[in-house]
């Protein structure tokens, strides 16, 4: 088997398993320029599953905006490197999207 299969094989027995039991997709926008496949994947598997999608992201930070009409709410931290400064704001976004998609908090 070439790691591509093993790839796919790995998401199809543990990604997405993990990723049904998840009530939510919380993706933090990634630093590269090119996309990193495992939050591609992740994202793409949330989309078709019908997850309420979460994006943070930092206020020097430009998601693609494709990534941003996929999200159902992107939250631009205001020190990306301190997220506890903002964590009443991330608390918010998650409480509210499972709010209004009719999920409640584990």
């Amino acid at each position: 088997m070439n790691s591509e299969d093993e790839f796919f094989k790995g998401a199809a027995e543990r990604l997405a398993p993990a990723l049904r039991q998840s009530a939510i997709f919380l993706g933090i926008t990634p630093a590269q320029a090119d996309p990193d496949p495992k939050f591609a994947m992740e994202l793409g598997m949330s989309i078709l599953m019908g997850k309420p999608i979460l994006i943070v992201t930092s206020r020097d930070a430009a998601p693609p905006e494709a990534l941003v009409r996929a999200a159902d709410e992107v939250l631009v931290l205001d020190d990306f490197h301190h997220p506890e400064r903002d964590q009443a704001r991330l608390q918010d976004a998650i409480s509210r999207l499972l709010a209004e998609k009719g999920l409640t908090r584990p």
